[in-house]
C-alpha cells in the first residue's frame, strides 16, 4: 500500500495509530486494539463502575461523561464505539422510540472534530436495519468515507460463544480486509473454563451470587444440556406459572451448558438462570464471574471494579476481545 501523508504528519508504519473509543464500557474493545500495536488515546464513559474497570486495566485516560454534551478534544486516527444496542438487539423489544437509538448520531461529528480517518461501530446484526445507522452512514458518505460492513460470529474467531455482532467501518483509507477462523474448530466450555481455581474464590473473580432455595431444587433437576422442560417434566409444581401461560414458548432458560458445546451467548443477565443457558455444566449453580469472563476471551489478569450487577453488566456487554482482536488486526494492516 502506497504510504501517505497523515492529517497528523505521519506515515503509514510509523508511530502507533491512536485509538480514541466512546461509550468504552469496561475496555474491552479498547484491550484489543492495545493489544494490536494502537496506541489508546482517550475513552469516554457514562457509567462510573465501567469506567473504574477501564481505568484499572487499560489507563486513567477514560473521563466519565456524558457524551451528549460533552465537546470532542484532541485527535486520533482510529474512533472506535459501541453504542447502546437495547433498541436494535433481537432480545429487547426493538423500540424504534428509545431514546438510546440516537446516541450513535454523535459519532461522525465525533470523527470531524478528531480528524480521523477510520471509524469503527460494533453493535448487534440488527443495528445495521435500523433508521439511526442509515442516517450514520449517510453522514459519512457525505464526509467523504467509505463504508464497509461485516457481521461476525464470535465463534468463528476463537471465542467459545455464540455471539453474533456487526461491524461498521468508514474509512479514507481503504477497505480492510477481516479474516475469520471458519476452518478451525470452534472452543468449548470445557476449553474455556480449564485450570480454574476451585470454585469459589473471590480473589478470582470465580464466585457467583447465593441462590434461594427454590432456585436451587429447580437448578438440581436440569440435567446437561436441559432447560425448563426437564424442570416441568419433572416436577411441575416448581415452574413458575407464567411459564405455562406462554404454552411452553419459552425454552432457553433455566438452562444448562454441555461441556463439550460452544457457550452460549453471554449476556447482562448470566447471574440469573431464569435469563437463560447460563448453568454450569454439572455444578448446580449459574456460572461464575470468571467464567462469564473466559467466555468472552477476557484474560484472567483483568480485574472488575463494582457491584455484581455492575460487573455483569461490564461481562455482558462487551465485545468478545478474540473478535475485538481481529478486527483491530484488520484495521491495523491500513496503516501499514
Amino acid at each position: 500500500m502506497i504510504a501517505f501523508e497523515s492529517a497528523f504528519g505521519r506515515k503509514r508504519g510509523g508511530s502507533k495509530p491512536r485509538v480514541v473509543e466512546l461509550f468504552a464500557g469496561a475496555g474491552f474493545f479498547s484491550y484489543a486494539f492495545q493489544e494490536q500495536g494502537f496506541k489508546l488515546d482517550q475513552a469516554y464513559e457514562k457509567d462510573k463502575s465501567a469506567a473504574a474497570t477501564y481505568a484499572k486495566n487499560l489507563g486513567n485516560h477514560i473521563k466519565v461523561c456524558d457524551l451528549t454534551t460533552y465537546r470532542p478534544e484532541g485527535r486520533a486516527e482510529v474512533l472506535i464505539a459501541g453504542p447502546p444496542c437495547q433498541g436494535f438487539s433481537s432480545l429487547g423489544q426493538r423500540n424504534p422510540d428509545d431514546p438510546r437509538n440516537d446516541l450513535g448520531l454523535i459519532i461522525p461529528k465525533w470523527a470531524a472534530a478528531l480528524k480521523t480517518p477510520v471509524v469503527v461501530i460494533e453493535n448487534v446484526a440488527g443495528y445495521l436495519k435500523s433508521p439511526t445507522w442509515e442516517k450514520i452512514r449517510l453522514r459519512f458518505e457525505k464526509d467523504g468515507f467509505e463504508t464497509f460492513t461485516w457481521v461476525l460470529n464470535a465463534a468463528d474467531f476463537g471465542a467459545p460463544q455464540r455471539r453474533v455482532r456487526s461491524f461498521t467501518i468508514f474509512s479514507k483509507i481503504g477497505e480492510p480486509k477481516i479474516v475469520s477462523k471458519k476452518s478451525r474448530k470452534a472452543k468449548t466450555v470445557r476449553q474455556a473454563f480449564a485450570n480454574l481455581p476451585a470454585f469459589p474464590s473471590k480473589a478470582s473473580s470465580h464466585f457467583t451470587l447465593p441462590r434461594t432455595e427454590l432456585a436451587l431444587k429447580r437448578i438440581r433437576l436440569v440435567p446437561p444440556g436441559g432447560d425448563i422442560r426437564d424442570i416441568a417434566r419433572i416436577a411441575p409444581r416448581l415452574v413458575p406459572p407464567s411459564w405455562y401461560e406462554t404454552k411452553g414458548k419459552i425454552v432457553d432458560i433455566w438452562g444448562r451448558m454441555r461441556w463439550d458445546s460452544i457457550g452460549p451467548t453471554i449476556r447482562t443477565g448470566f447471574l440469573n438462570p431464569s435469563r437463560g443457558r447460563f448453568l454450569h455444566p454439572d455444578e448446580d449453580r449459574p456460572i461464575s464471574f470468571r467464567e462469564a469472563a473466559r467466555l468472552q476471551t477476557v484474560p484472567d489478569s483483568y480485574q472488575f471494579i463494582g457491584f455484581a450487577s455492575d460487573i455483569a453488566s461490564q461481562i455482558g456487554n462487551g465485545i468478545p476481545i478474540n473478535l475485538g482482536r481481529a478486527v483491530a488486526t484488520s484495521v491495523r494492516e491500513l496503516f501499514e
